[in-house]
């Protein structure tokens, strides 16, 4: 009754009628619900993460409406067709002005609510819904990031002016992923240098012997032995290396995104422009996550509440018995040190989102 809509209006932060899965954990945060008995009362919103980013952008940049396509190159590079209709599509709504209303109505579909700003969790539901080909998470964060940092203004959030350089980026970046997807033959997300030496024909750059190993080893950034997408792209980007002809020179890595948040935690997040729009949950919102090496018995442990009440699962029971056990158990360090060993598969002390991601995938489905 009245009180499932007092709590529906409490999570709608936005009041755009429609509640995304951050507003809903950041509820159950503010109300201390229990889930399996354990409380947790701080959390951390896609906002308060992407708030750090904030004043990030290029300096002197001009407004995002005049970020032009990338370049076009005659010749060479990277050559796909999965995405040929879907580029022409395109390719009109932004160029012919007799859809402009195509280009309103696929805006209003992704801002639903209206306020003139999209988070990374709605370009996806788009993506999702309505252009399931495009549907690769790590070629979404790119376009992500490189349309707000490098295309748009700097800040958080896609607003109206950049969506036509988003849109582009999905492509570009889609691209690119299918050709490095190509090349991965095991399908881990890394590129080793006999993978890069057998695919890379598919760059129709002419490299062969002493030159593969060379480039390789300059994509290879951090000199873990193998590549991420996110290496791939920005060596692609440096050699101006065309896709379907267009040349993108700039790129945003994941370095310079979290570049921000080494600031934040340096005591600088006083000088950066608070979010456009007040985070979800922002009275229960914490502190930036600690660094991924930092040791499980430094970690604020949750609450714990009767069962009585709140939200019950069963479906994780012997995967959370588990960690439980591997975090509290002594005899059990070794296998919770085995478990970081390959995630930091390069032994740099520090993890990425799409290296999480890779253990979620091959070791722990019911966590992806």
């Amino acid at each position: 009754g009245a009180e499932a809509i007092k709590a529906f209006d409490a999570m709608d932060s936005n009041d755009g009628d429609k509640v995304l899965f951050d507003e809903f954990c950041a509820w159950v945060a503010q109300n201390a619900c229990p889930v399996d008995g354990t409380v947790v009362k701080a959390f951390v919103t896609s906002a308060d993460g992407l708030a750090h980013l904030q004043g990030q952008g290029k300096k002197g940049k001009g407004p995002a409406s005049k970020a032009g396509p990338p370049k076009k190159a005659a010749t060479g590079g990277i050559h796909t067709k999965k995405f040929d209709a879907l580029e022409k599509d395109f390719q009109d709504m932004l160029g012919n002005k007799a859809r402009a209303k195509d280009l309103d109505a696929l805006w209003k579909a992704v801002d639903f609510n209206g306020n003139d700003i999209v988070s990374l969790a709605e370009i996806d539901k788009m993506v999702v819904e309505k252009y399931p080909l495009l549907n690769s998470k790590p070629a979404l964060m790119r376009a992500y990031q490189q349309t707000t940092q490098r295309d748009g203004d700097g800040d958080a959030w896609v607003e109206k002016p950049e969506f036509p350089a988003l849109l582009r980026n999905l492509l570009y970046f889609n691209k690119l992923f299918l050709v490095f997807d190509d090349i991965d033959k095991d399908d881990d997300r890394r590129l080793t240098l006999e993978e890069f030496q057998a695919g890379c024909d598919r760059l129709g750059m002419g490299l062969s012997g002493a030159d593969t190993t060379k480039a390789f080893d300059a994509m290879d950034s951090n000199d873990g032995g193998k590549v991420l997408f996110d290496e791939f792209c920005a060596w692609i980007a440096q050699t101006a290396c065309p896709v379907d002809g267009d040349v993108t020179r700039t790129f945003v890595t994941n370095t310079d995104g979290l570049s921000a948040l080494t600031k934040k935690k340096q005591g600088q997040a006083a000088q950066s422009p608070q979010p456009k729009r007040a985070p979800a949950g922002a009275a229960a919102a914490a502190s930036p996550v600690p660094a991924a090496a930092a040791a499980a018995s430094k970690s604020p442990s949750p609450t714990k509440k009767p069962a009585g009440k709140g939200v019950h699962t069963t479906k994780f029971d012997a995967v959370e018995k588990d960690f439980q056990d591997m975090l509290s158990n002594p005899a059990r360090t070794k296998d919770l040190e085995a478990m970081w060993d390959v995630l930091d598969f390069n032994n740099n002390q520090i993890v990425s989102l799409a290296e999480i991601d890779k253990l979620m995938v091959e070791k722990y489905p019911l966590l992806n």
